[in-house]
C-alpha cells in the first residue's frame, strides 16, 4: 500500500455499531449489584421498570442471581454473545472486561466506570481501554459516562435519575451532550413536559 493510501486509511474512523447500542436484543450488566439504590444496581431497575423486552444477563462473581436474573462469574462465562454490555467495574478492570467482551462477541460497550482522564494516572488507563476496544472491534461509549437511552427500544442503559419516573414518551428528539448531568436534565424536562425524546 502506498504511503498516500495508508494515510487515507488511517484517517477513516472505524464503523460504529450503533444498532447494538440503540436497538439491542440483549444486554449484559457487568458489575451489577443486588442493591437497587447503588449506582451499579440502578441500571437493572431502569431496564425492568421501562419494560426492556430483550434478554438481560448479569455478571457478578459474588452472586448467582439478582431479582430473578442469573448472574455469571465473568463475561467469558455468559452462555451467548450479547449486543451491548453496560460496564460498571473498577477502572483498572475495565480494559480486561472490554477484552473479554470481544472474546464473547459483544458488539458494543457503554462504560459507566470512572477513574480515567479525570485522575492523575488515568491517561495510561484510557490508552489500554482504547487498545482493548480496537482489538476487540467493539463500539465504545464512555468511560465515565451516565449511559444512553433508546426509548422506543426500552433500552434505558443508565443509572441517571431522569429515567427513574413513570413511562417514557418517545418523540424524534435526540440529546447529545458531553455532560451526562446536562443531558439528564434536558431529558427529565422533556419527559416531564410530555414532549419526550428518543435518544
Amino acid at each position: 500500500m502506498s504511503s498516500k493510501r495508508a494515510t487515507r486509511a488511517a484517517l477513516v474512523p472505524p464503523r460504529l455499531d450503533l444498532d447494538a447500542v440503540f436497538q439491542p436484543r440483549s444486554v449484559c450488566l457487568v458489575g451489577a449489584s443486588a442493591d437497587p439504590h447503588k449506582l451499579n444496581g440502578l441500571p437493572l431497575n431502569r431496564l425492568t421498570r421501562h419494560g426492556f423486552e430483550g434478554r438481560i444477563w448479569l455478571v457478578n462473581p459474588k452472586r448467582t442471581s439478582i431479582n430473578g436474573h442469573d448472574c455469571f462469574p465473568s463475561v467469558d462465562d455468559l452462555p451467548e454473545p450479547v449486543d451491548v454490555a453496560l460496564v460498571m467495574v473498577p477502572a483498572d478492570q475495565v480494559p480486561e472486561t472490554i477484552a473479554a467482551c470481544g472474546r464473547k462477541g459483544v458488539r458494543a460497550a457503554v462504560v459507566l466506570s470512572s477513574g480515567f482522564e479525570e485522575t492523575a494516572d488515568g491517561g495510561a488507563r484510557v490508552a489500554r481501554l482504547v487498545e482493548a476496544a480496537e482489538t476487540a472491534g467493539i463500539t465504545l461509549i464512555g468511560p465515565n459516562c451516565e449511559g444512553v437511552w433508546s426509548v422506543a427500544a426500552k433500552a434505558i442503559l443508565t443509572f441517571g435519575s431522569a429515567a427513574a419516573g413513570g413511562p417514557l414518551v418517545h418523540r424524534p428528539i435526540a440529546i447529545v451532550s458531553q455532560s451526562g448531568a446536562l443531558a439528564g436534565g434536558i431529558a427529565r424536562r422533556l419527559q416531564s413536559a410530555g414532549t419526550g425524546c428518543a435518544y
